[in-house]
């Protein structure tokens, strides 16, 4: 982030008109500049979506999540966001607010059957990179008693009869299945 800041416009104006005074504040500018651009990259880094990769690092090993070297800069954000995120008490509310969260509204379906103990939640295509973080967000959230699965929501023929025939038969059987369809 380059500054935009000179320091000869915080001098009056009468003492910026000195060649000396010019000449002092063209030498300092670089480093000053430096030293304005750290500040801001210091408060870029208290927060996690505009976290650099070090401040990344660190909040890892402050929350013993080991590296993966796969992902990237943004997904390991993510996994951050789901540690920080994570509050007792844990309740159906309170996971379909923090699946609303990762996969965004619409973007899933959770289906509790009390009587069989049985949790069942299918992620949207859209969410597909996240899947395994959200796999360990249920596992950590949901109770011991309760079997419970995390699945892709994969495309149904309800959602492929918005398009024609011409456009489908672009697509593989796979890709029509797994992938989320433009």
């Amino acid at each position: 982030m380059e500054s935009n800041r000179f320091l000869i416009d915080y001098l009056p104006p009468y003492l910026a008109e000195y060649q000396e005074m010019k000449l002092i504040m063209e030498t300092e500018q670089p480093e000053v500049g430096q030293l304005w651009n750290e500040h801001s990259q210091s408060l870029d880094n208290m927060f996690l979506q505009t976290a650099d990769e070090p401040s990344v690092s660190r909040y890892e090993s402050m929350l013993g999540i080991s590296l993966n070297p796969t992902l990237s800069l943004n997904e390991r954000r993510f996994q951050l966001q789901l540690k920080f995120n994570e509050q007792l008490p844990y309740t159906l509310r309170a996971l379909n607010q923090k699946l609303e969260t990762v996969c965004g509204p619409g973007e899933f379906d959770i289906e509790l059957v009390s009587s069989e103990y049985k949790l069942t939640v299918k992620v949207g295509l859209t969410s597909k990179q996240n899947l395994q973080s959200v796999k360990e967000m249920v596992e950590r959230m949901v109770p011991c008693n309760l079997i419970w699965t995390v699945t892709l929501k994969y495309n149904q023929h309800e959602t492929l009869t918005q398009y024609t025939h011409e456009h489908l038969e672009q697509y593989t059987h796979d890709q029509l299945r797994n992938e989320v369809l433009t």
